[in-house]
């Protein structure tokens, strides 16, 4: 009899010990960005555009100058019913960098180093993409910025993807677009 109740309690105590870890694993997975299932259209539409990009940057990643070109005036590389658009940077974390190669609204960017430049309520956006490009090699981030098209600050949510470039410089190839 005193076996049985201790097996019960001991199944008991592994059940809730399995159900705990199922939850961490849940709750990390959403931490870390990890994609729902559900994505909403726009949500759809950016990644596919990222993943469009991404397969086009390493066919031709030894001529920049075609992969600019092409995201700023190649219309498969954007979406003007979601007003999305994609964006690249070259980064290294030990040399501060993450330079704008290639964007598909706003050339002038083109060469600017992003490292220190802060989201409006004070985020190193830049430094955290590049955190968790390295550990992953795509996530999803929100954050605060500056909507092109209204020129107001807004929350933007952002799919991102890792390439290596034949230079041998990292970057990652970006496209989000603008919550309501």
């Amino acid at each position: 009899m005193r076996e049985k109740t201790i097996g019960k309690r001991l199944q008991g105590y592994n059940l809730r010990i399995i159900s705990l870890f199922i939850l961490f694993i849940f709750i990390s997975a959403s931490l870390h960005g990890a994609e729902r299932l559900d994505l909403s259209a726009p949500e759809k539409k950016a990644k596919s555009l990222v993943m469009l990009a991404h397969e086009f940057v390493k066919k031709n990643s030894g001529n920049m100058e075609l992969i600019q070109e092409t995201i700023e005036n190649d219309p498969r590389f954007k979406n003007e019913e979601h007003r999305l658009y994609i964006f690249m940077h070259a980064y290294s974390q030990e040399k501060r960098k993450a330079v704008c190669v290639a964007h598909g609204i706003r050339p002038e960017l083109i060469g600017k180093n992003m490292w220190g430049l802060r989201t409006p309520n004070g985020r190193l956006l830049f430094q955290e993409e590049i955190k968790l490009i390295n550990k992953q090699d795509e996530v999803w981030l929100e954050y605060d910025w500056l909507n092109p098209y209204t020129q107001k600050i807004g929350r933007k949510r952002s799919f991102f993807k890792k390439v290596n470039l034949d230079d041998g410089r990292t970057a990652w190839i970006g496209c989000g677009f603008w919550k309501k």
